[in-house]
């Protein structure tokens, strides 16, 4: 596609990084909540001297809100997401180390993989007709995140990977029209099939650009960090990054913005 040439184009020149505002696009009004007889859990003792020993939690509350906007041309479709409630089973497990893409080292992480009940709304504009849809769906995530002690600012949790489901309307699809992408909302650039054609990037700050007199290309993206301030996970965590590209009069964006709470702890009898 003429867009991903532009991209992949953009891509040749890094610019320095630097921070951009973050902008907290959404609300937390909803959260599902699992006690720990429903986990299945798993702790790792590897971690580094000195670190610290983030504990497995008996019960965990989450909270899941996003929006993903897309314009190409005269085309322009937005979704909301929201988590409503968990099913089953989750997956919430302590994992040892690991790196971020810049560099920067996870002494714990954790990964939480689940089926979800999920809200879905969205509208799409195309040649002069708005279309209006929005449905249930039950569909799969999994999140991971990385808890980091070299920053000299203290311990901070950060987004690693993951992604949500993510759907586009389709008007007149035999299937319904608003047809879902599994896993298809990342939670960084790159953590999903999300249109943009890039590899797991999960710097905390990012811009880059190329321009030449025919094209023009931009990537973004702004990760927030939260203290640690429990042996259990607890933070809110935000996201925002996307792309625009323009190859003469031809043009398209995409932006993805994603709020996490989640809240954890013991049973105290």
């Amino acid at each position: 596609m003429a867009m991903e040439k532009i991209m992949k184009s953009a891509l040749h020149t890094i610019a320095p990084a630097m921070m951009l505002a973050m902008a907290l696009l959404l609300s937390m009004n909803l959260i599902a909540d699992v006690s720990g007889n429903d986990m299945i859990a798993s702790s790792s003792s590897s971690n580094p001297p000195g670190t610290i020993e983030i504990q497995q939690p008996d019960f965990f509350d989450i909270g899941i809100e996003y929006n993903s906007s897309i314009r190409d041309g005269s085309l322009r479709e937005a979704i909301l997401g929201k988590l409503i409630e968990i099913v089953g089973q989750p997956i919430f497990r302590i994992e040892g180390p690991a790196t971020f893409t810049d560099g920067s080292i996870a002494t714990q992480t954790v990964l939480i993989d689940f089926l979800g009940v999920w809200e879905l709304k969205g509208n799409l504009h195309r040649n002069d007709t708005v279309y209006l849809r929005e449905g249930i769906i039950t569909d799969r995530a999994f999140l991971k995140f990385g808890l980091t002690e070299d920053n000299g600012d203290g311990a901070k949790w950060r987004i690693m990977d993951g992604a949500v489901p993510n759907a586009t309307i389709d008007p007149g699809h035999p299937q319904g029209d608003l047809q879902v992408i599994h896993t298809g909302f990342g939670l960084c650039m790159g953590a999903a099939l999300n249109g943009i054609s890039y590899e797991l990037f999960n710097d905390l700050n990012y811009l880059e650009e190329n321009q030449d007199e025919n094209s023009y290309g931009r990537m973004h993206q702004t990760l927030s960090t939260s203290d640690c301030t429990s042996i259990y996970p607890n933070f809110i965590l935000h996201s925002n990054y996307g792309y625009s590209a323009r190859l003469g009069d031809l043009e398209e964006q995409e932006n993805y913005t994603l709020i996490i709470t989640l809240t954890s702890g013991i049973n105290v009898e």
